[in-house]
């Protein structure tokens, strides 16, 4: 320990021992930091992989879309293909659509809180059946999100945690856009 760390410990108690042991982080080394990510890889992935097996025509165990937040995308896809952009807008017709994309599952009604101009991006997807769409969505967004941090990041440890972030779990497992605003809100020279 430092000793600045050991002063802003002393005179503070359990809980200033307590700052001092995480903030100096001493008992972190390389390959402490290392293992803690491939188990968080190794647990991830069973996690991902498990929550897709069990799965049936789209909808998970717990009755929503695979890619919930995608359905949204994909409806207004749908409707803006069908000419009719303005119906994202209106619950009842966008939701329609949503049942048609995965009719097996709940009753929940996923929004389309985005501008306009988000159509133009949303447009191709329903080009193709729901499932294969969200599976194409999430490899563009993804290697957008990859090269992004990749740029930023570019040391040889960096890929796995990269990839072994808990948010790229959540964001693959919603349909999320969190991919492309991750490149988005980047800069990379």
């Amino acid at each position: 320990m430092s000793g600045q760390g050991a002063a802003a410990g002393q005179g503070r108690g359990a809980a200033g021992r307590a700052v001092v042991f995480l903030r100096d982080a001493a008992w972190l080394s390389a390959d402490r930091a290392g293992a803690y990510v491939r188990g968080l890889a190794v647990m991830l992935a069973i996690v991902a992989t498990g929550w897709v097996a069990l799965s049936r025509d789209g909808v998970t165990v717990a009755g929503y879309p695979l890619g919930s937040d995608f359905v949204s995308f994909w409806a207004a896809s749908e409707l803006a293909l069908e000419g009719r952009p303005q119906a994202v807008y209106e619950p009842a017709s966008h939701f329609a659509v949503q049942r048609m994309a995965v009719p097996a599952t709940d009753e929940s009604y996923y929004a389309f809180f985005y501008p306009p101009v988000f159509l133009l991006i949303c447009l191709p997807l329903a080009t193709l059946p729901y499932l294969w769409s969200l599976a194409a969505w999430l490899g563009v967004t993804g290697l957008a999100y990859w090269r992004c941090l990749r740029a930023l990041l570019p040391q040889r440890w960096a890929a796995l945690p990269i990839l072994a972030y808990p948010a790229v779990l959540m964001n693959a497992g919603h349909g999320q856009n969190g991919f492309l605003s991750t490149r988005g809100s980047t800069s990379v020279r």
